[in-house]
């Protein structure tokens, strides 16, 4: 269908690449979920479901995380501060061997292949991303074994605190760096960056559920419990799948550069939402729910 939506001028080269020249060769690389190890990111099918690969990795892995924690708990938090340990440490040496700034876009200090992606040398490596998955078992493992849980005041207040800061510094920290690109920092905080900042935020998200959970959560748990996030957050992952599609549709159909402005870009941000929240619903009704109706026949039957 994508080929049909437009005849801009990069738009032949968009939809050769994405859609029938790589699709056709390494489509089953996307069924596999190994799409974030192989092909080249530049030659992978729909390139950003990358990332249903590092899900899936991170779900096949999770037993090795689940059932120590079953059997021992001093074992199973043992293996998990390990994994983070050792993930973190990896994606640190790899930060610091290529020379990677934590602006997504950088070229690496150190020379790479011209078909090399930056973003596929750790962005899109499980390794790169399991700290917040680790931490979110963690955290319903101890929502589990401590239900009656209680959370003072005092600790709930220097929670909140602490979070807030780390959440902020964890998006505004690199203000500088962003907004001007000439500025440099050295590369040893570039990478402390870079291997830390997922794992903090991932502690910020926990804190967040663990003090909602616990009646700790104030005028936060309101706004995260308001009903109306249920029909949207079902069609999360239509909107996933799709917005890079409609994104893709209208930029390379562009024969004008945009000027920037705050209000063109809200203009934008504002349509692409709605476009793929109205994708996202066409997805759930006529494709994702009667898959699962018809899954649930299957398991009936």
């Amino acid at each position: 269908m994508a080929k049909f939506g437009g005849d801009g001028p990069l738009f032949p080269y968009y939809i050769r690449s994405n859609f029938t020249r790589n699709c056709e060769k390494y489509w089953w690389t996307n069924l596999l979920f190994i799409n974030n190890f192989y092909p080249k990111l530049n030659y992978a099918c729909l390139q950003w479901t990358w990332y249903l690969a590092a899900e899936m990795q991170f779900f096949l892995l999770s037993p090795l995380l689940i059932y120590p924690l079953f059997r021992s708990r001093k074992t199973g938090i043992l293996i998990a501060f390990l994994t983070i340990l050792a993930c973190t440490i990896t994606y640190g040496v790899l930060n610091t061997y290529y020379g990677l700034s934590p602006r997504l876009f950088d070229s690496p200090k150190r020379k790479i292949p011209d078909d090399t992606s930056p973003m596929e040398l750790t962005y899109t490596k499980p390794y790169a991303r399991i700290q917040p998955y680790v931490v979110g078992i963690l955290v319903g493992y101890l929502l589990f074994a401590r239900r009656s849980l209680h959370i003072p005041k005092v600790v709930a207040f220097v929670g909140w605190i602490t979070a807030a800061l780390l959440g902020l510094l964890v998006v505004y920290g690199l203000y500088p760096l962003y907004h001007d690109t000439t500025v440099q920092w050295d590369q040893s905080v570039y990478s402390l960056y870079n291997c830390t900042f997922r794992l903090v935020w991932g502690l910020v998200i926990a804190w967040i559920i663990i003090a909602c959970h616990r009646r700790r959560g104030g005028p936060v748990n309101a706004i995260l419990s308001w009903k109306v996030w249920i029909p949207l957050g079902r069609l999360t992952y239509g909107v996933y799948l799709i917005h890079i599609i409609i994104l893709c549709v209208i930029f390379v159909n562009l024969r004008q550069l945009i000027h920037y402005t705050d209000l063109t870009m809200a203009f934008l941000y504002a349509a692409i939402l709605i476009l793929s929240y109205v994708g996202a619903f066409l997805f759930a009704l006529f494709i994702e729910y009667p898959l699962f109706a018809l899954e649930e026949l299957l398991r009936k039957g």
